[in-house]
């Protein structure tokens, strides 16, 4: 039975997630657009399971602590214990419990074998799913704090809420105060701007030997982290706010990120993909925002680049689609955020009543935008052409629910904080008449908002 609460102690994302780092695999799911479809943020730690794969092994936690190990395909273990968990049940929120975490990028090596010749320094997990009862909930509408639970463990919905109201009770929370004192910080790039070029042509000639129609090619930028994650994701929050933000921390990494793309969504058997493909700069002023909004939307090379990822998309959810249900709402709209605008499209499917959540990852991950055309040829063009590989860039992070409802990111815009240091790729895809001038320098448009909140100023250069 799905119970919901109004938290006892009223208080805001940003602080309660000081309680919530005291627990085992904390999450944030972060919407900061104040709209019906980005109303909600969603809060949970100590899961009632954690799945984690990495060197090819399955890591089960479970919530008394103990660990078992498994070597088996990743997907199958998840979709094994999904299975067990999922019930109907009356929603009255987007989310009441259930699966929060990521597929890092790499994970589509469950799913494709794809050489894997980049360097792997990080060595980051390429799955990190947790089973939460007890999930806060954030209505920035309402400005009001929620506590809601299935009953799915142990223990019943409403000791799960008592649970957390009584540590809501006992905990003293801080302010929150947001440092800003801009210093430079020196930037290093895994590539120079003639080895990019170099990808860059060999990309082109992939493309005009008709390999490829497209592909998106990424670089890696490094700097040092001198503060806790928390308050650099605080700071990345409050400079670029995003729709499909999120904050994840284990062990001796942490996830900072603030997409503005939703990979996948799925709400009472409707399945829904937003990709994006084209970007311009915000402008100094209202004048120059309209200018450089216009030339997007009037760009042929970037509707173009779009449409070859619609129809990408809608090819990966006819797999898994009622058949003739496919369509395109939403062709072509521009989307403005603090430091760019983006050019999107809107695809749409109702779901074969049979489909679970793992064959839906199967059939649609990673996201065609930021592989490419076509999609397993781009990822081989991909691993061949960049220098490390990229963990959790371009991978997802999101939830799904016991009623198999979900809802994923493309993790763009994100930041790896390891080892007091922070990463963070950046990227854009590439047709036949792109220029490496142009393509080099919106990888760094891409990453002024990262940048920033590194640098701890207080606004985006």
């Amino acid at each position: 039975m799905v119970i919901t609460e109004r938290a006892h102690v009223q208080v805001k994302p940003e602080q309660l997630i000081q309680l919530l780092q005291r627990f085992p695999f904390p999450v944030w799911l972060d919407s900061a657009k104040v709209t019906t479809e980005q109303r909600y943020s969603f809060l949970a730690a100590q899961p009632l399971l954690y799945l984690q794969h990495r060197y090819e092994e399955m890591y089960i936690h479970h919530e008394d602590g103990s660990i078992e190990v498994q070597q088996k395909a990743p997907l199958d273990v998840f979709a094994k214990y999904e299975e067990r968990y999922t019930r109907a049940y009356t929603q009255t929120l987007p989310f009441h419990g259930g699966w929060m975490g990521f597929l890092s990028y790499d994970f589509h090596q469950q799913l494709e074998k794809i050489p894997q010749t980049t360097i792997d320094d990080l060595q980051t997990p390429t799955m990190g799913m947790g089973l939460y009862d007890g999930v806060f909930v954030y209505d920035h509408e309402e400005e009001c704090l929620l506590i809601t639970a299935l009953g799915i463990g142990e223990q019943t919905a409403q000791e799960r809420i008592d649970y957390w109201q009584r540590h809501l009770q006992q905990t003293t929370f801080l302010t929150t105060k947001i440092e800003y004192q801009p210093q430079a910080r020196t930037i290093a790039d895994d590539v120079t701007a003639e080895s990019y070029a170099q990808a860059f042509t060999k990309l082109k000639a992939y493309i005009e030997q008709g390999d490829l129609y497209q592909m998106n090619l990424t670089h890696r930028l490094q700097m040092s982290l001198e503060e806790e994650p928390l308050q650099l994701y605080l700071r990345l929050r409050a400079l670029n706010p995003a729709p499909f933000a999120a904050y994840l921390q284990f062990s001796e990494t942490t996830f900072v990120c603030s997409s503005p793309e939703r990979f996948i969504q799925v709400r009472d058997g409707i399945v829904t993909t937003r990709p994006i493909k084209g970007t311009r700069k915000r402008g100094h002023d209202a004048a120059s925002d309209y200018q450089l909004k216009e030339e997007l939307w009037n760009s042929e090379k970037d509707r173009a680049e779009l449409l070859m990822i619609v129809d990408l998309e809608r090819n990966d959810l006819a797999k898994i689609a009622q058949s003739g249900t496919v369509t395109v709402p939403e062709l072509y709209t521009v989307e403005t955020y603090p430091t760019v605008f983006h050019l999107v499209s809107t695809v749409t499917a109702q779901l074969r009543e049979t489909v679970t959540p793992a064959e839906i990852i199967a059939a649609t991950f990673p996201g065609g935008s930021i592989t490419g055309a076509p999609k397993i040829r781009a990822m081989e063009v991909i691993d061949e052409l960049e220098v490390h590989r990229r963990g959790i860039y371009t991978g997802s992070i999101g939830y799904i629910d016991c009623n198999r409802n979900l809802d994923f990111n493309i993790v763009i815009r994100t930041i790896v904080c390891h080892n007091k240091q922070a990463y963070f790729h950046v990227g854009g895809g590439i047709v036949w008449d792109s220029t490496v001038e142009f393509e080099y320098e919106e990888t760094f448009q891409k990453a002024a908002a990262l940048i920033a909140a590194l640098q701890k100023r207080e606004q985006v250069i």
